[in-house]
């Protein structure tokens, strides 16, 4: 039985040792990877208490390595609120401030986060074609309310060469919102032109949220001017 025990135990000593080892190891290329409080506890290089040394178990790695205490040194912290860096922490990159704004005019500015250097709000509310203006504008006009489905529309598209060349359709590009706004629909024969005065030849767009299945009316073709297919 204490035999027993003993392997018992002895397995898991290894095993905590493996998992010790495996999580804390922190890659570096040179001993300024390592200069961090977590591990170079505040001594200069020229302390020898702390080193990037090669992996003993892997000759193409590296690893920040603590003489004076004998272990592995742990990952360093991530960037603080407000600054950033390409891997999120402190080292082999020292955080920068961040200082981009979101450029795209669909969406919100927010802070960004330790990983980048700009993040937009995923707001779907924020998209203009949920605003105030465009809503008013075809308020009260039945007409021009949409309710086919994307499969309906490409069938009808397709089902003669006549009705192909009414409608345009492409991507929102760098202004659509994940998972709701990503494509547009022109139609030039849609019953909502006819409803808001619409000059002849012009289309009707719209856009489609993807998380609810609706379509949004956008505004006139030779306002908006997209170009589709």
């Amino acid at each position: 039985m204490a035999l027993q025990l003993h392997r018992l135990l002895s397995v898991l000593l290894s095993l905590t040792l493996v998992i010790t080892v495996t999580c804390q190891r922190w890659q570096c290329v040179t001993d300024s990877d390592c200069d961090y409080a977590e591990c170079s506890n505040g001594k200069p290089p020229s302390s020898n208490e702390w080193r990037c040394e090669p992996n003993p178990n892997n000759a193409e790695e590296k690893n920040c390595f603590r003489w004076g205490a004998g272990y592995y040194c742990p990952l360093p912290p991530d960037c603080p609120a407000g600054s950033w860096s390409k891997n999120g922490k402190v080292k082999p990159l020292n955080c920068t401030e961040c200082t981009v704004p979101c450029d795209n005019p669909f969406y919100e500015s927010t802070q960004c986060s330790r990983y980048q250097n700009r993040e937009c709000s995923v707001d779907p509310l924020h998209a203009p074609w949920l605003g105030d203006p465009v809503s008013q504008a075809f308020a009260g006009h039945t007409e021009c309310s949409e309710t086919r489905s994307w499969e309906e529309i490409v069938t009808e598209a397709h089902s003669t060469p006549d009705k192909r060349d009414r409608y345009t359709s492409g991507g929102l590009g760098t202004f659509s919102i994940p998972h709701h706004f990503k494509i547009w629909v022109c139609w030039r024969n849609h019953p909502c032109l006819g409803a808001v005065g619409a000059a002849a030849g012009d289309r009707m767009c719209y856009v489609k949220d993807m998380a609810t299945e609706e379509w949004h009316p956008w505004g006139l073709g030779s306002v908006l001017q997209l170009c589709g297919h």
